[in-house]
This record gives structure tokens, C-alpha cells and sequence, in this order.
């Protein structure tokens, strides 16, 4: 079984869902995005490798990004900041929430962002939070989660808004499991039998719009290799085949389309990045395997209303890094959207 110090430095590599440390998330909610108008986004947000970041999209095609703030009166803290008018503001006051382990960003269907934070509380125990930013200021949702240690989190909504939240948890004992809940009036309850990864690394939650719940990971044992299971009839079972990538990879975020058809985004371990469909029963590529071989760093995906596949990533181009997004047009992935994302100008 991988030991905890292995599963520590993964976690780091694993840098901006937000994080790269955290896991970088992109969230387009709708076709808004299509219809964003992408001028003069060449702004600085922050470039040192180590910070966890996080980004999302809203419905109206508004980009979110959130990060650990070391300018202005970041103070080290998390910051979150939107890009509207041709320049970017901040979503609150900046550096308006410690960040001592690990986050996940995201906005839901209206276009809110949500902030899910784990913070140390004991040696062996973490804090999960919950924010949401309404009304003019960041608001805690739901009662505090206390739990065994964190490792990577993850954050989905439901077709009615209801948040769901994964957690991995690393027990002292070197076992490695997942848990899942969902929001009911105001009280965290389970949602799904916890998983128990022997060997395993989780990556990502989902939820389809019937609401079945879909979680992503890859075997230590085989190489890496992706695999999907979803919660159905009481059990978790397999989409499609086991370890159905032809290598291994790094970060795997799933995403539907209005049809429940699932997709997924993965970056090789050598750095290539790819898109697959469940489709007849089979997971396929979409379009060409491997279409880009630039380092993506914590790609995202999202399938737009009219069933457009996007992703986003990141890619390190000192001193800035390089945020990119890209479509299928039905041929092959094209680029649109910005081109750069970097550090320092927001208001």
C-alpha cells in the first residue's frame, strides 16, 4: 500500500480543484461561456509554484479564480478575484480566509462561489468548512465536518443545488477511504457507502443530473490506470472497464452532458492531455488522444448545453503561468478563450 508520505508529495504535485495543492476546478455551468467575450485577459493573478489556486466559470461565462494571496493585503491568505469588465476584482475582502491544508473552488448553477476548506485542528484531525459568497460577503453553510486526516477533497451539486461533498481521509493505520455527504437542512449526512482505496488515489466527484453519484481514481497496483465507479442500487460499481487508460495518469475531472453521458479529462503521466466519453457501454476518445503535450496542469472539463466538450488548464511559463481553453468542434480541439492568466493586478 502507498504509505503516507508518498501520498503527501502526490497531493502537492497535484497543485491548483483547485488546487495544486488543492485542485484546480473549472466549472462552466452552461453555453455562457461560448458567448463570452475574452478581451485583454493578459492581467497578473499570481505565479509561485507551491500556491494552491482554483478556478470556475459562472453561468454567464464570468471566470472565478481563487488563490493563496502573497500581495497587497493578501497576507499569505486565500484570495478570490472575478474577471469582469476587462479587469479583475476581488470577491470579498482579500485574503479573507486562512487556507492551512486543503480547498476546492467552484460556483453553482447562479453563478455563487463556493469555497470548501479542510484545516488542521489536532495532529491527526481536520476542520472541513464550507463558504459561499452571497449577499455581499462570504458566508459558512452547513455545520463544520471533523475528521481524520484530509487529503483531497472534491465538491458537486445536484440538479436541485444540493452540495455534495467527497473527502479522502489517510487514517493512521496507512488505510486510505473516501467519504461522501450531501447538505439536508442545514446538517451533513452520508450520501453513498464509503469507498476504500487499497492502493488507490482518489481525484473527483460528480453528479449526474439524476442524481447518481460518480467518483474518479486510478490503481497503484495497475500502473495508475483510471477507473470510474459509480453509487447505484446501494453499491459502488464500475462504468465501463477498470484501469481503462492505456497508461497512467494525474488528475481526472468527470463532468456530464444534458444527456447523463459522462466525460472525462486526464493528463498522462507524461504529460498529455486527453478526453474520454462513456459511450455504448465503452469509454472513447474524443477526438484525437493526446492533444496536447504541453504539461497541463489540473485540467478541467465541462460539456456546454450544446453538448460542446471544454477544457482548461494550466501550463508553467516563467514567471507567469499560462491558463488555456479549448473545444471540440466536432473535428478536433481548437483554442478559444484567454490565453494567459497570471499574477499581481486585481483591485
Amino acid at each position: 500500500m502507498k504509505n503516507i508520505q508518498y501520498l503527501l508529495k502526490m497531493r502537492y504535485l497535484r497543485f491548483m480543484a483547485a488546487s495544486i495543492v488543492g485542485g484546480f476546478a473549472l466549472a462552466v455551468l452552461s453555453s455562457g461561456c461560448a458567448q463570452q467575450a475574452w478581451t485583454n485577459v493578459n492581467v497578473e493573478i499570481i505565479d509561485p509554484i507551491g500556491n494552491r489556486r482554483a478556478a470556475a466559470i459562472s453561468t454567464e461565462g464570468v471566470p472565478f479564480l481563487s488563490y493563496i494571496d502573497i500581495y497587497g493585503g493578501g497576507s499569505g491568505n486565500l484570495s478570490v478575484a472575478k474577471f469582469q469588465n476587462d479587469s479583475w476584482t476581488h470577491v470579498g475582502p482579500r485574503g479573507f480566509v486562512r487556507t492551512e491544508s486543503r480547498f476546492f473552488f467552484t460556483v453553482d448553477s447562479s453563478g455563487a462561489p463556493y469555497l470548501l476548506g479542510a484545516k488542521r485542528a489536532t495532529e491527526y484531525e481536520n476542520t472541513i468548512e464550507m463558504m459561499k459568497f452571497e449577499e455581499g460577503q462570504w458566508i459558512r453553510i452547513g455545520p463544520p465536518i471533523m475528521t481524520e486526516r484530509v487529503e483531497f477533497l472534491s465538491m458537486a451539486f445536484d440538479s436541485t443545488g444540493v452540495p455534495y461533498l467527497a473527502y479522502e481521509i489517510a487514517h493512521p493505520d496507512r488505510t486510505v477511504t473516501v467519504d461522501v455527504v450531501k447538505l439536508k437542512i442545514d446538517t451533513w449526512v452520508p450520501a453513498g457507502a464509503t469507498v476504500f482505496l487499497n492502493n488507490m488515489d482518489f481525484y473527483s466527484l460528480a453528479v449526474s443530473s439524476s442524481g447518481i453519484l460518480y467518483l474518479t481514481y486510478v490503481d497503484y497496483s495497475n500502473q495508475k490506470k483510471l477507473s470510474v465507479i459509480k453509487f447505484e442500487n446501494g453499491t459502488w460499481a464500475p462504468v465501463g472497464l477498470r484501469n481503462f487508460t492505456p497508461e497512467g495518469i494525474e488528475d481526472a475531472p468527470l463532468t456530464f452532458d444534458l444527456n447523463g453521458v459522462p466525460y472525462v479529462a486526464y493528463r498522462s503521466n507524461r504529460g498529455r492531455l486527453s478526453v474520454m466519453k462513456f459511450q455504448a457501454g465503452a469509454w472513447v476518445y474524443v477526438g484525437r488522444r493526446e492533444f496536447v503535450s504541453t504539461v497541463p496542469m489540473l485540467p478541467a472539463i465541462m460539456v456546454s448545453s450544446a453538448r460542446i466538450p471544454y477544457v482548461a488548464f494550466l501550463s508553467e511559463s516563467r514567471p507567469h503561468w499560462k491558463f488555456k481553453m479549448m473545444k471540440f468542434d466536432g473535428d478536433s480541439w481548437v483554442s478559444v478563450g484567454p490565453e494567459e492568466f497570471s499574477s499581481k493586478n486585481t483591485k
